[in-house]
């Protein structure tokens, strides 16, 4: 399985995206703590 970093993390649509298309997420990161507590509730990954 590919591996992928997430730069400029936002709230995750791009992560999400790579994880539809098989990548595992291994890190992700966020300065905005907006954009960061959104990634962290999962708002595009369904959990």
């Amino acid at each position: 399985m590919k591996k992928v970093v997430d730069l400029f993390a936002g709230c995750g649509g791009l992560s999400s995206g790579f994880q539809n298309a098989g990548y595992e997420i291994v890190a992700a990161f966020e300065y905005w703590d907006v954009a960061a507590s959104c990634y962290q509730t999962g708002c595009f990954f369904g959990r």
